[in-house]
């Protein structure tokens, strides 16, 4: 009968959290609509998974693409998901726009199931959960995110991480160990380092305020960490060698971390505005205001406070470790010692306003413990205060630090608005302390209802009409596909190129080759995004440079193989416009050469006479990978399978 009850409950659960996210993104349902929304979507993620369409169906898999920067070992860029497994099925089967709408609806799904089983188990009611449920996954930072694909997904998984944590904390299992790295290594080929890093963070958090024993938490880790770096190997060691050669080394970590005043972001929705363009406006010269948009409901956040006085002991620790990291690495740039050296490769992370979302996710669980009591009482004890005061006390203080920072009358003048949206929020937060202190019979009803409002109203406004239209994505490829690109009026942008099916010499990624790109400058070039250029780049069209030294036949010219006839009279040293990078592989007549790793582009020295040149791009770096990885991961199961003591925990 028990078992019955919560097969019902989990299902009921499941089709008014899925009838939610339909609230929100309806257009997953509209066959004419896309879950691309934003320039990073149309720019940066949909041409790269067009193009990976495109080359799956035609039967092999893209290692190497000459359609950006003149060549690119596109599937190191981990943030498009070429290594991904399942994005890769997903794709291939059902195309780049109906795909990524599965895998969201999919990876939201498997993070609404681990929230439910996570505060099942902690005795929450049915409302409670979805009340939980609601200010996770539709908390401002996630919905503004929806562009960044790997961190949305990522932090979808969040609550089933915390979910599989737990288990294994409760029942010192393996098999809830398996879970839990099966979780982070899913979480890894998703391609968002900093996304995982985040929740990593709250999962030794989550740890350590469950005052795990110490043993336990060593062995944890060790099977944690060795497992998920040998699964991600092929991931990892690739990306490494790429960011070795891009210019992302150049930008500042504290970049885009949160200035005092916006800690109001908390409580208000639109302190800076509530126009729902993705990127708003540029705020304090080095982040724009969706990263910094942390609202998950001011009913939420007063329930989170009454319940943080009421919660048990466990929970609380978990709420103050989080809201104490969180601001730590939100405000990392007024933090001594910490806005001036973290190693690598955490330093490369931008945004660490990014953290915030961990706040919304406590605070879930301490409303779903709230709502989930038959009664209780708004209490004004000096507890309740401790998290408001504690941010209080902090973003004054920074204030204070931060002498450059516009003062507060200014901030609030130039952007806030008593509007249409603050009458509606006030009203919110008027009514939701009225039920509070209340007896009415359904209070616990009403205040569900009240904080469904507040997201959903505040919410669709953050996506509404924020998604493309699946014949614009088509018109602008098709056209794009019809252009000449070496042309000056050329209107294509970032990674469109990959719409041609010949060479393109810019792109768009964080990880762009740093030689290649201060190669374009050298030649007049101001952005390596744009393609439209007053710059006459027709030269590159011969892949050959021309030379009196010696003619040249190219025979075959495709991605990631260019084979070539050389004559020379004399030894000589051919000049290509190949883009160098160290997987590719090079014959003369059959037999292996070295040629010149110093340069841009691959210059190959040749003695006198008839030459067949074979230049292959071969990710030697990739099967090495795969094959350690493999090694690794057997060596490490037969291990434990033999290991009795090791699979204890």
């Amino acid at each position: 009968m028990l078992n019955k009850l919560k097969g019902n409950s989990l299902f009921i659960f499941l089709v008014i959290s899925i009838g939610t996210y339909l609230v929100f993104f309806s257009n997953t349902l509209n066959p004419d609509l896309t879950m691309y929304s934003g320039k990073d979507s149309t720019r940066y993620h949909y041409p790269t998974m067009y193009y990976l369409y495109e080359k799956l169906n035609e039967g092999e898999f893209p290692f190497w693409t000459e359609r950006i920067f003149s060549g690119y070992p596109i599937y190191a860029q981990v943030e498009w998901g070429y290594l991904n497994p399942i994005n890769i099925g997903a794709t291939y089967l059902f195309g780049p726009i109906v795909s990524n709408k599965l895998l969201h609806l999919s990876f939201y799904i498997a993070g609404s199931l681990g929230m439910f089983l996570l505060l099942k188990r902690k005795g929450s009611s049915l409302l409670g959960i979805f009340a939980a449920n609601l200010i996770y996954f539709f908390s401002f930072l996630i919905l503004f995110h929806q562009q960044h694909f790997g961190i949305t997904k990522t932090l979808y998984l969040l609550p089933l991480l915390i979910y599989f944590t737990d288990s294994a904390v409760r029942k010192k299992q393996l098999k809830h160990v398996v879970f839990a790295i099966l979780t982070v290594t899913a979480a890894v080929y998703l391609g968002s380092f900093q996304a995982v890093l985040i929740i990593l963070v709250a999962q030794l958090l989550y740890l350590l305020a469950q005052k795990t024993n110490l043993k336990f938490l060593l062995k944890y880790y060790l099977l944690l960490i060795f497992f998920c770096t040998s699964a991600a190997l092929p991931l990892i060691i690739p990306a490494m060698e790429l960011f070795k050669q891009s210019n992302r080394s150049e930008l500042s970590y504290i970049e885009g971390s949160f200035n005092t005043f916006d800690i109001a972001n908390f409580a208000f929705p639109f302190t800076y505005g509530s126009e729902n363009d993705y990127f708003g406006e540029l705020m304090f010269k080095d982040h724009f205001k969706h990263e910094t948009y942390v609202y998950f409901g001011i009913t939420a956040l007063i329930l989170a406070l009454v319940g943080y006085a009421n919660t048990d002991s466990k929970t609380k620790r978990f709420t103050n470790l989080t809201v104490i990291s969180a601001l730590l690495l939100v405000f990392i740039r007024y933090i001594p010692v910490l806005n001036t050296y973290i190693p690598p490769p955490i330093s490369l992370f931008r945004y660490w306003g990014r953290f915030a979302v961990v706040i919304p996710f406590v605070s879930a669980l301490l409303v779903a413990d709230t709502l989930s009591k038959k009664e209780f009482k708004f209490s004004f004890k000096l507890e309740v205060l401790k998290i408001p005061s504690l941010i209080l006390l902090a973003s004054t203080a920074l204030w204070l630090y931060n002498a450059e920072i516009k003062s507060i009358a200014y901030v609030f003048k130039e952007n806030f608005r008593f509007d249409y949206y603050f009458y509606v929020w006030f009203l919110i937060a008027f009514l939701t302390v009225v039920l509070i202190k209340s007896k009415i019979k359904f209070k616990i009803e009403m205040l569900t209802l009240l904080l469904a409002f507040d997201l959903i109203f505040f919410g669709s406004i953050v996506v509404r009409n924020d998604f493309i239209e699946v014949s614009n994505l088509v018109e602008d490829r098709d056209t794009i596909e019809n252009q000449r690109k070496h042309t000056s009026d050329a209107s294509y942008d970032a990674n469109k190129g990959l719409y041609y099916k010949d060479w393109g010499y810019f792109g768009y990624t964080p990880l762009a080759p740093d030689d290649y790109i201060k190669y374009l400058k050298s030649l007049g070039v101001t952005s390596e995004k744009v393609a439209s250029t007053e710059i006459d780049l027709s030269h590159m069209e011969n892949i050959i440079i021309p030379s009196s030294t010696y003619q040249a036949e190219v025979t075959e010219q495709q991605e990631g193989k260019i084979t070539a006839i050389i004559k020379a009279p004399l030894n000589t040293t051919v000049r290509t416009y190949i883009r160098n990078y160290k997987d590719w592989k090079v014959l003369d007549n059959g037999v292996p050469v070295v040629y010149d790793r110093n340069q841009v582009f691959i210059d190959l020295p040749i003695r006198k006479g008839v030459h067949t040149i074979e230049f292959t791009y071969i990710p030697t770096t990739f099967y090495n990978a795969m094959a350690i990885s493999i090694g690794l991961l057997l060596g490490g199961t037969i291990y434990l399978y033999l290991n009795k003591n090791a699979r204890s925990l």
